[in-house]
């Protein structure tokens, strides 16, 4: 089961630092509401929406984990692997335990040869991933990289804890 990804043409790499401002509980709720509203608009191929709303939702609370990391798919979708690790960065700064976009930081730092940032990244996905699903993923990954790495020891260690972590996945 592969995780809807988008992303919007032209996306600005937008970051907010701290301004000092509280974020109200009722931003906070727009803002992750936002996010549904960002997805949707996606789905039916309005990428520039979906960016501009996922912007919006970050004015809204500069903390929105999930909003830097629906910014990073989407810039990944689009071909900008190098924004997509820095909102996957964002989102991870503020909240660790996002296994999702630890997973997908880690398979871009992949891509790229960076092997030990790529396996701590998914050993980060790993501690805190609830998912079936991306848990058999992010141990997949790990085999690869192993196997790219030359240790097939660890690899076939890695592709084992895939298939233990869902049944499903070797088929």
């Amino acid at each position: 089961r592969l995780v809807f990804q988008v992303v919007c043409a032209g996306v600005v790499v937008w970051t907010v630092s701290g301004c000092g401002n509280e974020v109200t509980p009722e931003d906070r709720l727009k803002s992750k509401g936002l996010i549904s509203v960002a997805m949707s608009a996606a789905q039916r191929g309005d990428l520039d929406s979906a960016a501009t709303i996922l912007t919006s939702a970050l004015r809204l609370d500069s903390t929105n984990a999930e909003a830097y990391y629906r910014l990073g798919m989407l810039q990944e979708y689009l071909g900008d692997p190098e924004s997509a690790v820095t909102q996957y960065g964002s989102a991870l700064r503020h909240d660790s335990t996002h296994a999702a976009a630890a997973l997908n930081q880690g398979q871009l730092h992949g891509r790229k040869g960076e092997y030990d940032e790529a396996l701590a990244r998914f050993d980060q996905a790993l501690r805190h991933s609830h998912d079936d699903d991306l848990s058999a993923l992010a141990h997949y990954c790990v085999g690869l990289t192993w196997g790219i790495r030359g240790d097939a020891v660890r690899a076939a260690d890695a592709y084992e804890d895939a298939t233990q972590a869902d049944t499903t996945f070797a088929r």
